[in-house]
């Protein structure tokens, strides 16, 4: 089928989200997103069916990203298989063109059935806001602020406490029902499952280039750190919003802590979100294995691995697969069967190299292939263990066998020889028995 694992970083503010926007089943042309932008590029191609983008992650209108990822089923006209690298830089080159605010940072080949959102295990996000220090710029402290941060941070006014600030992300961190911190219109259709799991890291920040400026800054700039298996609908802003609240003296420490309780609380509050633009989406976390391509589902996965780091550490493999496919011809007296055979393995060893030059790649592949090894040399171990202890109740057994046997046999022996011995005893007494009466018979007569 042809499945890639595209990662993508990209300008929110450029875009109105990244996925694409229907009205029924037909695309509004008028709305301009991430995923929309790829399909256009990719169905420009000579390909064999038309592609369809598939996010891992949703981001909306204004949120930026670090690191996203979707995935891509594609070919080629004739069914031929894309290359990973040549994916990455066609797509850089067409946007590069367009003067879009997207590239392309890896295209990774995955098997058939991964899927960009249900596969991944884990979403780290970043927030970036800005306290002034002093209340000179009045209302609008963008009046302090350097350009070049316009649109890529949440400016907030004083006057701020910190400490109430950093207490609500403590409070906000961990296991708890969310369904207090999302939108309205979510919490009123009802959430299937409220509880997220979020862990908060918060930090001192830096502006762009800071260290180049002579005048001092006039600002604090903190980061806040969010990872989670996954958020409810925005979750992450809201939550700013409510941090960004206790701060300035809005809400009390106390109420959010009873907004996670009972989200009737809420009722008498109102939760801003955090502007769109201080977010961006830092990465999405997949298993290293769920991102190794294997074709040939029937052999077992880790003799695949352990073959596979062989053919890359292997000095032969410095001459690609694709010029041995281009080179490879059969004799007229080859069979079918043998053709099918070398084309499959051709095949096979062209899926395994595609990606010889991503080093990322050969280092998961490597891990996984070690330890892989080291679970091999446990199994060898404890069949080894097996096979010492099997032998050793065998030889016990044979022993104590053999021992039972012995005293079975010393023992019928002894029991046999004592029964004869009284039985010859008893004949021998008997015959003198009789004896003695004869004699005395034939005296008396």
């Amino acid at each position: 089928m042809g499945r890639f694992l595209l990662f993508l970083s990209y300008v929110g503010t450029k875009y109105s989200g990244i996925q694409i926007q229907k009205v029924g089943n037909l695309q509004r042309q008028d709305i301009k997103t991430v995923a929309g932008v790829l399909e256009k590029c990719l169905n420009n191609l000579e390909i064999r069916d038309k592609v369809k983008v598939r996010t891992s992650s949703r981001t909306d209108q204004g949120v930026h990203a670090l690191i996203n990822t979707v995935h891509i089923d594609i070919l080629y006209k004739y069914g031929q298989e894309f290359e990973a690298s040549n994916i990455t830089s066609y797509l850089n080159k067409r946007l590069s063109r367009a003067g879009e605010y997207i590239r392309i940072l890896k295209t990774v080949r995955v098997c058939d059935d991964f899927h960009s959102r249900y596969n991944a295990i884990g979403r780290s996000y970043l927030y970036r806001l800005a306290i002034p220090r002093s209340e000179d710029g009045g209302d609008d402290p963008k009046t302090l602020w350097c350009p070049m941060e316009s649109d890529r941070l949440y400016f907030v006014k004083r006057p701020f406490n910190v400490e109430a600030f950093l207490k609500t992300a403590e409070i906000l961190s961990g296991v708890h029902d969310f369904s207090a911190i999302t939108v309205e219109s979510q919490r009123r259709d009802g959430i299937t499952h409220p509880y997220r799991n979020v862990t908060i890291g918060i930090r001192r920040g830096d502006m762009i280039l800071q260290k180049e400026y002579s005048l001092k800054p006039n600002y604090d700039v903190w980061e806040m750190h969010f990872k989670s298996k996954s958020y409810l609908y925005k979750q992450i802003r809201r939550m700013i919003g409510c941090m960004v609240a206790v701060g300035r003296g809005k809400f009390q420490v106390q109420d959010i802590q009873k907004f996670l309780q009972d989200p009737k609380h809420l009722e008498d509050h109102k939760i801003e979100s955090a502007p769109s633009c201080g977010l961006y989406l830092k990465d999405v976390h997949y298993k290293a294995s769920d991102l190794v391509y294997w074709p040939n589902r029937d052999v077992d996965y880790e003799l695949f691995l352990d073959e596979a780091y062989q053919n890359y550490s292997n000095d032969s493999g410095n001459q690609s697969i694709k010029s041995l496919k281009e080179n490879h011809a059969f004799g007229d007296n080859d069979t079918e069967e043998n053709k099918n055979t070398e084309l499959s393995k051709c095949e096979r060893a062209s899926d395994l190299l595609k990606e010889e030059t991503d080093q990322s790649c050969f280092s998961s592949l490597n891990s996984l292939t070690i330890d892989h090894l080291s679970e091999t040399s446990c199994i060898d171990e404890s069949e080894t263990n097996l096979k010492h202890e099997s032998e050793t109740s065998l030889k016990c057994e044979s022993e104590t066998s053999l021992k039972c046997k012995s005293e079975t046999s010393l023992k019928c022996e002894s029991e046999t020889s004592l029964k004869c011995e009284k039985e010859t005893n008893f004949e021998c007494e008997s015959e003198i028995e009789e004896g003695k009466n004869v004699r005395i018979t034939s005296g008396s007569s």
